[in-house]
C-alpha cells in the first residue's frame, strides 16, 4: 500500500475518531446533565421535606407546650370548666393558625372539641374512643392525616401530663389532638417556599415523574405521600418546579456540541487541502525520483526549504556517496566489534568491582559490630568494677564484715551495679528490634541516682586515678529538686559514662563538679571537669556513634548512648568546652507532676500460695538459687540436672509447675517441653535462658513453653512469674 494512501487512511481514521470522541463526549455531558438534574431534583425534595418538617414543627410546639400543664390536667380530670376551655383552648386556634382541637379523658372519652370550619361532624369523627387510646400506646406524640369534608387535614397529638412530667414519664391523664387544615392557603404557602406548583389530591395514582422531555425544559416533578394513623397512604402532595438554570444547561450543551461538529468538519477540510498541498504532491515526486533514479522530477523541490527540499538534497548526495557509504558501513561493522569486545571487558570488571565492593561492606559491617561489641564491654566492665571492688573489700576485711550498716551499704551498691550490668547485656537486642514507643518510665530522685553514681564509679575515678599518681576530687552542688520520670538503670549509665570522660580528660589533679537545679518545668545536671577540653571540631562530633578522640582506648559509644538515652526521656543535651579549660555537659530533663510507680506496686504483691515445682538445670549453682527463691516465699521442689532425670521424676512425681533451663545435654530445654505437654498440657512450663530478652524481642517464644524469663533473673521477677503462673494453673481448674 502506498504511502499516500495510509496517509489518507490515517486522516480518515483520525476524524473518525474524534466524531466519536466528540459522540462519546455528547453522551458524557448527557449522563452530567441527568445527574446533575438528579441531584437537583433531590436538593429540592430534601428542601421540600425539611419546609413541610417545619410546618409541621409549628403545630407541635404548641401540643408539647398544652400537654405538661397542671391547668390542662385539672381541665381534663376535675373541673372540666368550659369557661376555662374557651380562654384557654378556643383563643389557641386563632394564636397558633390551627382549625381545630380535641380534648379526650384518660379512657378516651371526648371531653372538649372546638373548630373554626362550622364543621360539628370533627368532633364524632375523627377516632373511635377505643381507637384514642391504641394511638398512644406505643408513643407519646402522634401525627397522621385524615380525609374530612373541608379537604385533607394534618393531625398531631400527645398525652396530658403535669407540668413536672415534661419528659411524659408519668401515666397519661388524657389526651390532646389538634388539626390544621391543608386549605389552598396552605398549599399557596408551600407553592411560594418552594419556588413553584404544589397540589394535594387524594389520587394516589396521580403522583409527580419525570420524563426526558420534561427533564431537558428543566420541569422538576415529585410527590409526597401523606399518611392515615395506620401508617397507609391517604393522599400526596404533588409539586412541579421549573428550574430554568437546568434548561440553560442543556440548551448551552446541545449549542456547544453542534458548534464542536461543524468546527471539528471545518478543521478536517482544511487538513485535507493541506494536507494534498504539502503532502501528498511532494511524496509523488520523490517516489518517482527514487523509483526511476531521475532527479529531474525533484528538481524543484531542491530549491525549497523544508523537509521535502531536505530529503531531495539527500537524495542527491546519496546517488553520489553510495561507494563510500558501503566502506563506512564497513568501517562501522570493524568498530562494532571493536565495541563488543570492550563491552565484555567492561562487565568483567564492573563484576570484580562488584564484589570488591560487598567485600568492602561486610568489612565495615564486621568493624562496626566490632566497635559495638567493644562498647558493650567496655560499659560492662564498668558495671563489674564497683561490683568486683566492694567485693574485694567485704570478703577481705573482717572489720567491714562486723559492721553490718556498712556492709548493707556496699552490697547495695554492688546489686545495683548488677542491675546495670543487666541492662548493658540487653542492649544486644537492640539489633533485633528498636525500643518500645510506650515505655512506662518510673518516678526517679536524680540527687539519689547522683550519689549512687559516684559510689559506683568510685574505683575509676578515686582508686585508678591515685594509682597513676592523679588526684581527682569529686565536689557536688545538689539542690532540693522535684522528681523526674525515666528508666532508672539508663540514668545512672549516663551519669556514669560523664564521669568517666571526665576521668579520661584530667591528665593531672583536678576535680569534677556535679550540680543539679530546678529551671521552671525542667530539673537541670550539670556535670564539668578541668580537664583538657574539646576543639571545635570535637565538639561537633562528639556524640557521632563510634567517633573517639581516645585512640584505640575509646570505642566512641559512650557519649552516643548517652545522647539517645537523653533523646528517649524527651530530654536536651548541650556541651561547651574550650582547650585547656575543661568540659561542661548540661542536661535537661522535663519534671513529670504523676507517675505510676509500677515498681512499688510490684514490690507490695503478696506472696503466692506454696506450690510443688519441678527444678531443670545442669548449673548447680543455678539450680540452688532457684531452690532458694522457692524456699523463701514457702514453695516445695525437686531438683534435677539434666532433661533426661528431670522427666522422669515428672512422669513419676505430681507437679504444679516446671522450671527448666533451655541449653542442656541430652534433652534440652525445647524438647523437654514438648514431652512434657505431651503428658499434661495443665502443667505450665517456665524456661529459663540467657537469650531471653533477645529471643522475646525477635518473636522466638518456643511453642510449648507457658513463660520465658531471662538470665540473670531477680527475686521480683521470679516472684511475678510464678504468680502469672499461678493464675493459669487456677483457670484451668
Amino acid at each position: 500500500m502506498r504511502i499516500q494512501v495510509k496517509l489518507t487512511i490515517l486522516l480518515a481514521l483520525i476524524v473518525l475518531f474524534i466524531t466519536i470522541i466528540m459522540l462519546i463526549y455528547k453522551s458524557y455531558n448527557e449522563d452530567k446533565f441527568l445527574q446533575l438534574f438528579n441531584d437537583e431534583k433531590k436538593n429540592v425534595e430534601t428542601a421540600f421535606g425539611r419546609l413541610i418538617e417545619l410546618k409541621k414543627q409549628e403545630v407541635y410546639r404548641f401540643v408539647d407546650n398544652y400537654t405538661y400543664w397542671d391547668d390542662m390536667v385539672n381541665f381534663v380530670t376535675i373541673n372540666q370548666n368550659r369557661s376555662w376551655a374557651a380562654e384557654n383552648i378556643d383563643t389557641a386556634i386563632t394564636d397558633f393558625k390551627v382549625n381545630s382541637i380535641w380534648v379526650y379523658g384518660i379512657d378516651g372519652s371526648p371531653v372538649y372539641f372546638v373548630n373554626n370550619l362550622n364543621d360539628n361532624t370533627l368532633e364524632k369523627n375523627l377516632l373511635p374512643k377505643e381507637a384514642i387510646t391504641n394511638l398512644f400506646k406505643q408513643n407519646r406524640f402522634c401525627y397522621f392525616y385524615i380525609n374530612t369534608s373541608k379537604g385533607i387535614m394534618e393531625i398531631n397529638g400527645a398525652t396530658i401530663h403535669p407540668s413536672v412530667d415534661s419528659k411524659r414519664k408519668t401515666s397519661p391523664r388524657g389526651y390532646f389532638l389538634v388539626g390544621r387544615l391543608l386549605d389552598n392557603d396552605y398549599v399557596s404557602e408551600l407553592s411560594r417556599l418552594i419556588g413553584g406548583d404544589a397540589n394535594i389530591t387524594t389520587n394516589l395514582n396521580m403522583t409527580g415523574t419525570n420524563d426526558r422531555n420534561s427533564q431537558k425544559n428543566g420541569i422538576i416533578s415529585f410527590s409526597k405521600i401523606l399518611n392515615n394513623r395506620d401508617g397507609f397512604p391517604l393522599a400526596v402532595i404533588n409539586v412541579i418546579i421549573k428550574s430554568s438554570i437546568i434548561r440553560n444547561i442543556n440548551q448551552t450543551l446541545k449549542n456547544t456540541f453542534i458548534f464542536s461538529i461543524i468546527f471539528i468538519l471545518l478543521i478536517a477540510v482544511i487538513i485535507i487541502f493541506f494536507f494534498i498541498y504539502w503532502i501528498n504532491i511532494p511524496l509523488r515526486l520523490i517516489s518517482r525520483t527514487l523509483s526511476t533514479e531521475n532527479l529531474n522530477y525533484s528538481k524543484n523541490l531542491q530549491k525549497t526549504q523544508n523537509e521535502f527540499g531536505d530529503i531531495t538534497r539527500l537524495i542527491s548526495n546519496f546517488f553520489e556517496q553510495r561507494v563510500n557509504l558501503i566502506k563506512e558501513i564497513a568501517d562501522h561493522k570493524l568498530a562494532e566489534e571493536k565495541l563488543l569486545e570492550s563491552n565484555c571487558l567492561l562487565e568483567e570488571t564492573l563484576a570484580k568491582l562488584k564484589d570488591t565492593q560487598q567485600k568492602i561492606s561486610q568489612q565495615e559491617r564486621l568493624r562496626a559490630l566490632g566497635q559495638l561489641a567493644s562498647g558493650i564491654a567496655h560499659d560492662f566492665n564498668n558495671a563489674l568494677t564497683p561490683i568486683m571492688g566492694y567485693s574485694d573489700m567485704i570478703l577481705g576485711s573482717p572489720k567491714i564484715q562486723n559492721d553490718r550498716k556498712r556492709m548493707m551499704d556496699y552490697l547495695k551498691i554492688i546489686n545495683t551495679a548488677s542491675s546495670d550490668a543487666r541492662v548493658v547485656v540487653d542492649r544486644l537486642r537492640e539489633f533485633y528490634r528498636s525500643r518500645e514507643e510506650n515505655e512506662i518510665f518510673t518516678p526517679i530522685n536524680l540527687n539519689q541516682l547522683i550519689q549512687q553514681s559516684i559510689q559506683l564509679t568510685q574505683p575509676k575515678w578515686k582508686d585508678q586515678s591515685l594509682a597513676n599518681s592523679i588526684t581527682v576530687n569529686i565536689i557536688t552542688d545538689i539542690q532540693q529538686i522535684p522528681p523526674i520520670s525515666g528508666n532508672e538503670a539508663e540514668l545512672r549509665e549516663v551519669i556514669a559514662n560523664l564521669i568517666f570522660n571526665s576521668v579520661d580528660a584530667i591528665f593531672a589533679n583536678g576535680s569534677i563538679s556535679l550540680r543539679t537545679y530546678a529551671d521552671n518545668e525542667n530539673v537541670v545536671f550539670e556535670i564539668s571537669d578541668t580537664g583538657i577540653g574539646m576543639s571545635e571540631e570535637i565538639k561537633k562530633r562528639c556524640f557521632e556513634p563510634f567517633f573517639t578522640n581516645k585512640g584505640e582506648k575509646g570505642t566512641g559509644l559512650g557519649l552516643s548512648i548517652v545522647y539517645g538515652t537523653i533523646q528517649r526521656h524527651n530530654g536536651t543535651i548541650e556541651v561547651e568546652s574550650e582547650i585547656g579549660k575543661g568540659t561542661t555537659f548540661r542536661i535537661r530533663l522535663p519534671i513529670t507532676e504523676e507517675i505510676q510507680d509500677k515498681q512499688k506496686e510490684q514490690k507490695s504483691e503478696s506472696i503466692l500460695k506454696p506450690l510443688h515445682v519441678l527444678v531443670i538445670d545442669d548449673e548447680v549453682l543455678i539450680q540452688d538459687m532457684l531452690g532458694e527463691y522457692l524456699s523463701i516465699d514457702g514453695h516445695t521442689f525437686e531438683l534435677a540436672c539434666n532433661g533426661r532425670e528431670g522427666l522422669e521424676k515428672f512422669r513419676s512425681g505430681s507437679f504444679e509447675l516446671v522450671i527448666t533451663d533451655r541449653a542442656m545435654p541430652d534433652i534440652n530445654g525445647d524438647q523437654l517441653a514438648f514431652m512434657i505437654k505431651q503428658i499434661t498440657t495443665e502443667v505450665p512450663v517456665i524456661m529459663i535462658t540467657g537469650f531471653g530478652n533477645i529471643m522475646k524481642a525477635s518473636g522466638e517464644l518456643p511453642k510449648n513453653v507457658d513463660y520465658l524469663l531471662s538470665k540473670p533473673i531477680t527475686l521480683l521477677e521470679f516472684r511475678q512469674t510464678l504468680k502469672t503462673a499461678k493464675e493459669l494453673i487456677f483457670q484451668q481448674q
